[in-house]
């Protein structure tokens, strides 16, 4: 199978919506924000601001929404370049607590819109399989697993997703870019807590999912310039430690513009011996053993590996063989299978290898998943049409002139319009190697910062143990400044990681005020 350059497109949520008559209390609140002289029609309509009540776990939540525009504005000439729509929740302090943190968060892709994301306070009811509506007629239930038990949220969609657009087609080009993609979210945050006073006074958090947790460092690094002061960042499903590829010499029709490292083949080798437990193709002295055998893989992979591909042509037949029974005892394959392919193996072809016919190829971000599973990771063409129409027109009465842009419009928008990579011959767009790079300079410069960073064990499109390692090269400070936490997901592990984000906000906001 062909393999889209922007894997990261991976990283999708499933939404929140509602309705008028589901029971939420709401009311309209007046316009806080002025209009923005020589801005498109929709950035000049003020935030639309709403009261609701959820209950979650038996405890009452009173919270404000506001849905609507932040404006970018062109320095030298004034003029709106894009309008960023956003949501954003802030939950009713009583007398006497704590101010409460406030989280940004965005999506990954990139291409991914936020706003509908499912760490707000409403979900859809009787939805069984992600991003698949269940029969009509709709309904909305409080969200059990929001995180506004914890934090206020601005939910923000990039340029090109959800409802936020460049205000004319050449001024698009600025913000389809790894930096120029950050600078819009950092300005962005700039504005919404110069805007928005209370905010002003709130320990900020950023936060992102799978290409959003490279955004997030790529912010974290300029956040200086802007103005901002970051408590900490929770860096989900991270791609930090996603190397760029090697460019080709040759370009082929039809195949990706590079070749993979020998470091993606390193780090993807744990995930193999993860994978290979979930379906019960190790031995048994390593099948029950989850801990133990993937120490095995990773010291393996560390030490004798990278060895094995640097010197591949120059080893000799009996070197090969041992060397193939020894990846063959972690990964579950044959020797010949690894053979073949001289030890270079792709994460699909890994799994082609391991389950024959019962894997089909219906993506790499779970690799759990077999044959039988391809229904549940289906895309329902009408999800985002008809959550942003129930729960942003619905619930939150935001009207839009545009139709709201889900990741596959966005992909279209952010992909065949040019995302463009940077530097010369530089083809990994998505950058990891420069957001590591961002989030070492943030640190340097803000000896306060703490950083969560979150994998899943079945993930191959950031495969947890690039992260470890990424981690494991940084300066001793920086290392202890960060929190890793794995969990047995796939991809979207939302779900899973929310006790990890709450407990590791509550630790920064107690370690900052001692």
């Amino acid at each position: 199978m062909k393999r889209a350059v922007f894997v990261f497109i991976a990283a999708l949520s499933a939404s929140l919506v509602s309705t008028v008559a589901l029971g939420a209390q709401h009311e309209i609140a007046l316009p806080q924000r002025g209009s923005v002289p020589g801005a498109a029609p929709e950035t000049a309509i003020t935030p639309v601001v709403t009261r609701h009540t959820i209950t979650v776990n038996g405890t009452r939540l009173s919270y404000t929404a506001r849905a609507g525009f932040i404006p970018l504005l062109d320095e030298a000439t004034g003029e709106v370049h894009a309008k960023i729509f956003f949501v954003s929740y802030s939950v009713d302090s009583k007398r006497g607590e704590p101010t409460r943190p406030l989280t940004f968060f965005t999506e990954g892709g990139p291409g991914a819109p936020t706003t509908l994301d499912d760490i707000g306070p409403r979900s859809l009811k009787g939805v069984k399989l992600p991003n698949q509506l269940p029969p009509p007629p709709y309904g909305l239930v409080d969200n059990q697993n929001t995180w506004l038990t914890f934090t206020d949220l601005v939910l923000i969609d990039p340029v090109g997703t959800g409802y936020s657009r460049a205000t004319k087609p050449e001024y698009a080009a600025q913000y389809y870019s790894r930096d120029g993609d950050a600078e819009s979210i950092a300005q962005f945050i700039q504005n919404y807590l110069q805007d928005y006073d209370p905010a002003k006074r709130q320990p900020v958090f950023v936060s992102g999912i799978s290409y959003g947790s490279m955004r997030s460092a790529l912010i974290a690094g300029i956040a200086k310039r802007h103005g901002l002061s970051l408590r900490g960042l929770m860096l989900l499903s991270s791609g930090l430690g996603n190397q760029p590829s090697q460019e080709v010499t040759t370009a082929v029709v039809g195949e990706l513009p590079f070749t993979y490292s020998d470091l993606y083949y390193i780090h993807q080798l744990p995930t193999f011996t993860a994978t290979a437990l979930f379906h019960r193709k190790l031995a048994p002295e390593l099948q029950h053993n989850f801990d133990g055998a993937l120490g095995q893989a990773e010291a393996w992979a560390t030490n004798q590996y990278p060895k094995i591909l640097a010197q591949t042509d120059h080893l000799t037949s009996e070197q090969q063989q041992n060397a193939a029974a020894d990846m063959a005892r972690l990964t579950g394959l044959s020797s010949d299978a690894i053979l073949k392919y001289r030890f270079r193996i792709l994460p699909d072809t890994y799994l082609r290898e391991l389950l024959g016919e019962n894997w089909t190829p219906v993506g790499l971000d779970d690799s759990r998943r077999v044959k039988a599973d391809e229904a549940k990771v289906g895309y329902d063409k009408n999800w985002y049409p008809v959550l942003s129409s129930l729960y942003l027109g619905g619930e939150l009465h935001f009207k839009a002139e545009t139709p709201y842009a889900d990741y596959i419009d966005a992909y279209v928008s952010v992909v065949d319009e040019g995302w463009h990579c940077g530097g010369f011959g530089e083809h990994d767009c998505t950058g990891g190697s420069q957001a590591l790079a961002s989030l070492q300079r943030a640190m340097r410069q803000d000896h306060s910062l703490q950083v969560l960073m979150t994998n899943g064990y079945y993930d191959f499109v950031c495969p947890y143990f690039g992260t470890k390692t990424a981690v494991s090269g940084l300066e001793p400070d920086f290392k202890a400044r960060i929190t890793i936490a794995n969990f047995h997901t796939g991809h979207n592990l939302l779900l899973a990681a929310r006790p990890a984000v709450e407990g590791f906000i509550h630790r920064t906001l107690a370690t900052n005020n001692d």
